[in-house]
């Protein structure tokens, strides 16, 4: 058989074409002379159906192999699970139903061409770029804690299955079966399940995780009804039988993920270094494959912190003063509806609308960074108040005004924001709404008291008690321009711009309050948690470091220190569009 394959791309397109070849078939080219008698399509994009149509026509196919990913668009609830193979899920989210309606498409696009083959693969993964399902899992975990694996195992049945698996049903497809088959490794793990035999293969491969203690009802019960996904027609009729199971499958994922520099993901600096491109199409085009990127590696990130960032606890203590920042305006101010520029995967709006009970918009450049926060939102069941989209900053205009908009770490990013600013308040903000935005104030070291401290500790005997060499290994690797999670490419051109934002801030809108803060506490963090090895002055730090914080928001705002704190928060007034007249004059 000729076999012609459309629609794939990277290690699964070269495993299902291997499958192919070892099962004595031929893959060929499109355009190839002789045509194909078999076409096997995976849609990446909409008018996928149309695509592999036109292929099957082009070739003069006989056959069409359609891999759907229908079944692992859930979340599906367990006991509503459909035991029939040849007919849809239900209830399906909006992602399943496009899947189904591309399935329907292509059933009526090749109605004439001959025998239809749809393989409805479950949760996929296995190769270790694209870590799918896995990295979510995982992401999830960290983001959500131990009350995301509740909801998890509450509403959502996992059906993973290996690439590999995939690319064997395939090529047994390509000279039997007709109709729907699904194609599943035969479980239906719950969330807690995965997770235990994540922890225990980490444990084998000495892969950095934070271990949690999963939840009693996050396991099945003994007495329960769990419906598995048997594949017994795949079985029956093409001869299809699993032979990667997650424990044996994982590894090879946890490896890939364990190299956010090296060969697994690409060194992130190099990659989206725009070298004599600073177009503002090319630098945003790069700003949102950068943090689609930051994805791939944020487990590594989060396991093995080099930054107190990287650290949860640390990172809600240090955060103390923007979330007393927030607690300020929303007392005085009372928003009711607010937009978040920059959003990421979303923290802060999720936070908002479940705190305040506001009405959040997330926007951002990044589909995988709004996914993740779309995800997360539905699990924390605040999705009836957050949205979230894909979009340019410089250029959104919501659907209505919002009271509030706030920016945290996001404005430095933008291009020219002095001339954008004004224009993105106007088409967004009501007059008089209230701009709140953190932003980076000082990174270029430490204030001169603080730096002899370091100095001192050293050229001291009490230096044995520091991981100097992974601190010497990251700060050299940020040295090398080698990123472990170092600005983004809008970042690393934009906020080296002459503009100076804090300048701009007070003096384009009206300052209610501003403040500086991350002049001490950040740098205690690091050298004596983060990098310290004794584990009971780790400890100690802990407990201490909310008071060091409140004292770095004291000595921050004195001038002789006010210069070197790293951060400003600001709540600033918009008058409205005569303010920007106004200003101009």
């Amino acid at each position: 058989m000729r076999v012609l394959l459309c629609g794939f791309q990277g290690t699964l397109g070269d495993q299902v074409g291997s499958a192919i070849a070892d099962a004595g078939h031929e893959v060929v080219d499109a355009g190839a002379a002789d045509g194909a008698d078999v076409v096997v399509g995976y849609p990446r994009a909409d008018g996928g159906a149309a695509a592999v149509a036109e292929a099957a026509r082009a070739s003069s196919a006989t056959r069409v192999i359609a891999v759907s990913s229908v079944l692992a668009a859930g979340p599906r609830a367990l006991a509503t699970a459909d035991a029939d193979e040849g007919t849809s899920p239900v209830p399906t989210t909006a992602i399943g139903r496009a899947w189904l309606d591309w399935e329907e498409s292509l059933r009526d696009a090749l109605v004439d061409v001959g025998a239809l083959v749809i393989l409805r693969a479950g949760h996929t993964y296995g190769y270790w770029h694209h870590p799918s399902f896995v990295e979510e899992i995982l992401a999830g975990l960290r983001e959500g804690g131990l009350n995301w694996v509740k909801l998890k195992a509450a509403d959502h049945s996992w059906v993973p299955v290996h690439t590999r698996d995939v690319a064997a049903a395939v090529a047994l497809a390509v000279g039997k079966g007709e109709g729907i088959y699904l194609v599943t490794d035969g479980t239906c793990p719950s969330v807690g399940e995965l997770l235990s035999t994540f922890f225990r293969v980490a444990r084998k491969l000495d892969y950095p995780h934070v271990r949690h203690r999963i939840p009693r009802g996050s396991l099945p019960s003994p007495t329960a009804v769990h419906y598995e996904y048997r594949s017994d027609r795949a079985h029956l009729e093409l001869g299809y039988t699993p032979r990667v199971s997650f424990e044996q499958g994982l590894p090879e994922v946890l490896e890939g993920l364990r190299q956010p520099d090296g060969e697994a993901h690409g060194n992130t600096a190099t990659e989206f270094q725009h070298e004599g491109d600073e177009s503002q199409g090319s630098v945003f085009e790069n700003e949102a494959r950068f943090w689609d990127e930051q994805n791939l590696h944020r487990e590594y990130l989060y396991a093995n912190p080099h930054d107190w960032r990287f650290d949860v606890r640390l990172g809600n203590i240090l955060q103390m003063p923007v979330y007393r920042m927030i607690r300020r305006v929303m007392k005085r101010h009372r928003p009711r509806t607010a937009l978040d520029l920059g959003c990421g995967t979303g923290i802060y709006p999720r936070v908002l609308a479940k705190r305040c009970g506001l009405k959040m918009t997330g926007v951002d450049l990044s589909p995988a960074q709004i996914a993740m926060a779309t995800r997360l939102a539905e699990l924390e069941g605040v999705s009836d108040l957050v949205d979230f989209e894909v979009a340019n900053v410089l250029e959104y205009e919501g659907r209505e005004k919002v009271d509030m908009i706030t920016a945290f770490g996001a404005l430095h990013h933008f291009p020219d924001i002095d001339e954008h600013l004004p224009g993105i308040l106007e088409r967004n903000l009501k007059p008089g709404g209230i701009l709140l935005a953190v932003e980076p104030h000082y990174e270029d070291g430490y204030h001169p008291k603080l730096q002899r401290k370091i100095g001192r500790i050293a050229g001291s005997r009490f230096v044995r008690f520091f991981d100097g060499d992974r601190y010497l290994a990251v700060h050299a690797a940020a040295a090398a321009g080698e990123s472990l999670r170092g600005e983004s490419p809008a970042g690393r051109i934009f906020h080296k711009e002459e503009l100076d934002l804090d300048a701009f801030l007070r003096s384009s809108l009206e300052p209610l309050d501003v403040r500086y803060i991350h002049a001490y506490a950040p740098y205690v963090a690091n050298i004596y948690v983060v990098y310290m090895k004794v584990r009971w002055f780790r400890t100690l730090v802990r407990w201490s470091l909310p008071l060091v914080v409140r004292w770095d928001g004291w000595v921050s705002q004195r001038k002789s220190w006010k210069p070197y704190a790293a951060e400003a928060l600001y709540t600033l007034r918009w008058a409205g569009p005569e303010s920007r007249s106004s200003g101009s004059e």
